[in-house]
């Protein structure tokens, strides 16, 4: 900080010591000023009145509604209505305000307050008294009062009379929609049940459990068929390789004497005395295999085997094609039946619920019909008060402004000595 500008507080206690009378004056002057303002401001005076929000009593038609207790109006509700711009022009003209000169419904309305108390609050909910509190400034106590009391009157009278003309017509109008709706339901209802008679889920749903126990079925017969064919192939390669390394037929040594034939012929051509030693002679012969015989026979049965399994595992993979085919055709069945259904049963649900919903609806209406008291009352009228509320501590005011002048005025001084030059500081001070 620049020298120049700095005191010490030596300088300070001078300054003040030295303009203390000024200083004080100043102060006195300020005190008067606010003294004349405080005191020559008119007294404003406010009423209070309390409300009290209760659940209705009703007079029930039949025995089953007088369980039923609807909800009355809630807090926030009353206090956005005693704040609307009708009602407030209402008590601006009962109230007798409108002939105050040239108060305005805008200003009129300022002086208009109400408060909502709240019992317990938390993430999810406010919950709030049933208490609400009206408040009315005015310049006299009385009118004050008039203005509290007007405004909740107007608003039980208004508050009673919209709910017991309206709950006939709500009454009616919540019937008037139950019974479309009860009709609408019965229409779903019948459309389902035509819906089910004509496609049977279940039976389409045991129709294809069926076909694919019987699919399953022929797959493992098509399975057991290809082993068998392949043992069938098996066996008739070794045939074949068994054919091949056998001769096709065997040369025999047969005694002469032991031909039919030749026997035969002797007899007829040189009679019973033919030698011995040719009786005895031997014939080579060539015979067929039996043994290449035997293989060709097993040849022949198994390849009318394979033919024949190879048939049957034809029949079976058309089977199987045919029964895959009908497997899809039932599941598309069971899919758009499936669907329809869902699509019904999901009516018939969404029906069901509003229509429980506005049973209930119904009966609150229908209770409220009976209604023989209001759901707002007024719990403590409203008192002349005694006391303005504004101008509030006046004393307080004037010691104030005393204090604010004696703080403007030191300042004043102290910044006007400041502003001396250094040489002429120390002569002033001297002087003080």
């Amino acid at each position: 900080m620049n020298k120049a500008t700095e005191l010490s507080l030596a300088e300070v206690v001078a300054v003040l010591r030295r303009h203390g009378i000024k200083i004080l004056a100043w102060g006195l002057c300020t005190a008067l000023v606010a003294g004349v303002i405080v005191f020559a401001l008119p007294k404003r005076y406010r009423a209070s009145t309390d409300l009290l929000v209760m659940k209705p009593t009703f007079k029930a038609t039949e025995a089953d509604f007088s369980t039923l207790v609807p909800e009355p109006l809630s807090i926030r509700t009353c206090d956005l209505l005693l704040k609307s711009a009708g009602l407030i022009e209402e008590v601006f003209a009962k109230s007798g305000m409108r002939d105050e000169g040239d108060l305005t419904v805008e200003d009129f309305a300022a002086t208009l307050e109400t408060k909502a108390r709240v019992e317990q609050e938390s993430s999810r909910e406010v919950i709030y008294s049933p208490v609400i509190t009206l408040y009315a400034t005015a310049d006299t106590p009385e009118t004050a009062k008039k203005i509290v009391d007007t405004w909740a009157l107007l608003f039980v009278e208004k508050a009673s009379k919209v709910q017991s003309v309206e709950a006939n017509e709500v009454y009616n109008f919540v019937k008037d929609e139950f019974d479309d709706l009860d009709t609408s339901l019965r229409e779903a209802e019948e459309k389902l049940r035509d819906f089910q008679r004509e496609n049977n889920i279940d039976r389409i749903t045991i129709e294809k459990e069926k076909q694919e126990q019987l699919l399953t079925e022929l797959q493992t017969d098509a399975a057991n068929t290809a082993v068998e064919i392949a043992a069938a192939e098996d066996k008739l390669a070794k045939l074949e390789e068994e054919k091949d390394k056998a001769p096709l037929s065997l040369s025999l040594a047969k005694a002469i004497t032991d031909d039919p034939m030749w026997l035969s012929w002797l007899e007829q051509k040189r009679g019973p005395d033919f030698p011995e030693e040719l009786k005895s002679a031997s014939l080579l012969t060539q015979e067929l295999n039996p043994t290449r015989l035997a293989i060709e026979s097993d040849i022949v049965l198994t390849q009318g085997e394979l033919y024949s399994l190879r048939g049957e595992l034809r029949m079976t993979n058309e089977k199987i094609e045919e029964i895959k085919a009908n497997i899809e055709s039932l599941q598309r069945q069971l899919a758009e039946a499936s669907m329809q259904a869902n699509q019904l049963t999901r009516n018939v649900t969404d029906y069901t619920t509003t229509h429980e919903l506005l049973v209930t609806e119904r009966d609150k209406a229908k209770i409220a019909a009976g209604r023989t008291v209001g759901d707002v009352r007024i719990w403590s009228p409203a008192v002349v008060p005694q006391k303005p509320i504004y101008p509030k501590n006046k004393k307080l005011v004037v010691v104030f402004a005393f204090l604010l002048g004696l703080i403007i005025s030191s300042g004043y001084f102290l910044a006007r000595y400041v502003t001396l030059q250094p040489e002429m500081r120390q002569p002033a001070a001297s002087g003080a």
